[in-house]
């Protein structure tokens, strides 16, 4: 077909804002230029900015017009599976154009499995039985050692079974952010020779972690020189959403596979790098010589927006606040606490809420939203302590009951209750694929109770492989679905009840639970061919005690308002109706440092050091959540009175408890 060209793209705008904004919005001008842009370029995009909501519309257009000539298609990047379900979900019947050959959808990490990793490895060893889980991989490769080696790895000061890998020349190495280092201890020695072993063993099982599937490609690439150019014949389009996400790695590998022929277009914003556990200090995306700025945030108002246009690397002197539901009355508010009333913060936040929430509240009324409340700061709990001696200020500091969440992708429960409840929690919030996630996890551990875990070629199931499995008997599977939407509804409705969030136990209606097993016994069980007393015990086990090691937890509630607590990492990419950002130590940065950079006294430059710029994204990221009420706590002594005037000049309003 013809090229395409800005006309083509326009022509259609009208079509996507009635599909994609609400009754009577339209796209600013900069999404407009992203839209109809069809070069390689960079889209630098604040937050609430409405980027994905861009994207969409401009690939809703570009398949009207698939295939592109040569049949070639589109490739859409992510970094996680929750926007690609976003993607299909608000995409409806272009879903049937767009998530077809010769597109591609999916994470950067699936993106390297599927057309790098798993062919590499099926050259390297004949069969496609491969499994890419660092989880799985990890916990294997721990239950294969014997009692010595297991003795010796715990007492390393580095988890060996996470960073270690196989080499070319059939050699284990340590390996981190793609750096390779020795191990140290003798090749000669028993710990090594049964390391290399089992890590040998374990690969040719196709069991193999995500850093090592970059390996695998990265050699697959050296091998076949011409790989790049036949995956870039299949694709007019790269797009890569969250760029400021992409580490060196991603982008390198990105970098080698798509050539000049595909239009490029990276789509982020630098001001907020910062992983899951980690700031980056240097961001791998260096942005190109052509920018499209996107400016206006839908997410933030317009005295938000003016609080905290300094509070990042690079100062937003254009950020726009154009929340419409948000009301100019809110002015950012600025707690100032002391060392006898630093617990206090949190329940004045609560009464800063309730004092405002009038403000706000209409705009829940009648549908099934609800506010959302958010406490964070930049570390969960310090033992570090400052020069006069005092512990450095932390989460903790300011809610003593608050526990760092376990972090695990495979818990293990010993009731099907605690599996159904604690992966959710009670939140108001809980969205439909966490409610369906923990769903699933508890049907998959019933299967793994009655010895019914290895059904697909002697692997084991995964929630993917098992809704895979289940398709193959249309009936069966057709009524799982029905029952699970069902009571995922049921689930949600309850969690948003007033009289239910009083119980944090009780996030499933008792009618739900009981629907629950009497599936598992009627349908369930016997489809997989289980014997009741298999897994009686776990089914009717109660509810293990939730204590405070679990998330669940970390919530405070004061004046009738629930505040959910948590780092600034967790809440990445979330939207809040008010957040409060807790001044946190880490490092040697505090909120005296970071007062210079809200008052516009200081902006960031490359001389200000890495523990600056990572102090000032993790603010920026925390500042941008709210759409309506953003709060701020620092403790007195580090807000001078010669401050007092020019925050109130930026719009914020001071409270001193």
């Amino acid at each position: 077909m013809a090229e395409l060209n800005k006309l083509d793209i326009l022509s259609h705008l009208t079509e996507a804002e009635e599909l994609f904004l609400p009754n009577g919005y339209h796209f600013d001008q900069e999404s407009v230029n992203f839209i109809k842009c069809l070069e390689s370029t960079d889209v630098v995009a604040c937050p609430g900015s409405g980027k994905t909501t861009a994207l969409l519309a401009k690939l809703f257009i570009l398949s009207k017009y698939m295939p592109f000539e040569g049949n070639k298609g589109v490739c859409v990047l992510t970094h996680t599976n929750v926007a690609i379900d976003e993607i299909k979900r608000r995409m409806g019947k272009a879903s049937s154009v767009l998530f077809t050959y010769p597109n591609f959808f999916g994470t950067i990490q699936s993106f390297v499995d599927k057309f790098l990793a798993i062919p590499a490895f099926v050259e390297e060893y004949g069969h496609r039985n491969v499994t890419i889980d660092s989880s799985l991989a990890e916990s294997i490769f721990w239950k294969r050692l014997k009692p010595t080696t297991k003795t010796w790895v715990s007492n390393q000061h580095i988890n060996i079974i996470a960073s270690l890998v196989l080499t070319a020349s059939d050699e284990i190495m340590l390996s981190s952010d793609g750096k390779t280092s020795s191990l140290k201890i003798g090749k000669q020695t028993e710990s090594y020779k049964e390391l290399l072993s089992v890590k040998k063993h374990l690969i040719e099982d196709g069991i193999i972690r995500y850093d090592e599937a970059y390996l695998f490609a990265e050699n697959y690439i050296a091998k076949h020189p011409g790989l790049p150019e036949s995956i870039s014949t299949r694709f007019s389009y790269l797009f890569v959403d969250e760029m400021q996400d992409t580490d060196q790695r991603q982008n390198d590998l990105i970098n080698r596979v798509f050539n000049d022929s595909v239009v490029k277009q990276r789509i982020g914003d630098p001001n907020q790098a910062i992983y899951d556990l980690v700031v980056s200090d240097d961001v791998a995306w260096g942005l190109s010589d052509k920018i499209i700025t996107i400016s206006s945030s839908k997410r933030i108002s317009s005295q938000i927006a003016k609080g905290i246009h300094n509070v990042c690397i690079k100062p937003e002197d254009s950020l726009e606040g154009v929340n419409r539901g948000a009301d100019d009355r809110l002015s950012p508010v600025l707690i100032l606490y002391g060392d006898d009333s630093q617990l206090n913060v949190l329940s004045k936040f609560c009464e800063l809420i309730r004092e405002r929430e009038d403000l706000w509240k209409s705009e829940f009324d009648d549908t099934s939203k609800t506010p959302v409340y958010y406490a964070v700061g930049w570390t969960h709990d310090n033992k570090e302590t400052t020069n006069d001696g005092k512990e450095k200020t932390s989460v903790k500091s300011y809610f003593p009951g608050y526990h760092r969440p376990i972090r695990s992708s495979n818990p293990v429960y010993n009731s099907l209750k605690s599996y159904l409840i604690r992966p959710t929690g009670l939140r108001p919030h809980i969205s439909p694929k966490n409610v369906s996630d923990s769903l699933l996890s508890s049907f998959l551990k019933v299967l793994s109770e009655g010895d019914r875990n290895n059904l697909t070629n002697g692997k084991r199931f995964t929630k993917r492989s098992l809704c895979e499995y289940l398709m193959g008997d249309e009936e069966f599977y057709a009524d799982f679905k029905t029952k699970l939407a069902m009571w995922v509804k049921q689930i949600r409705k309850h969690a948003c009840d007033d009289t239910a969030c009083s119980h944090r136990n009780d996030v499933y209606p008792n009618c739900v639970f009981e629907q629950i097993i009497q599936y598992l016994k009627e349908s369930w069980l016997p489809h997989f061919e289980i014997e009741e007393a298999q897994v009686d015990k776990f089914i009717t086990n109660p509810i293990e005690q939730i204590d405070n090691t679990s998330s669940l937890n970390n919530v405070f509630s004061s004046n009738g308002i629930d505040i959910q607590v948590g780092t600034v990492h967790s809440v990445k990419g979330q939207t809040h109706t008010a957040t409060l950002f807790l001044e946190c130590f880490s490092y040697d940065f505090n909120g005296n440092q970071l007062l210079d950079y809200l008052t516009g006294d200081k902006t960031y430059s490359s001389k200000d050091g890495k523990n600056k710029k990572c102090a000032l994204k993790v603010a920026y990221v925390a500042m941008s959540r709210p759409t309506h009420f953003l709060c701020a706590a620092f403790h007195k002594d580090r807000i001078p009175t010669t401050a007092h005037r020019k925050l109130e000049e930026l719009g914020w309003s001071l409270v001193t408890i």
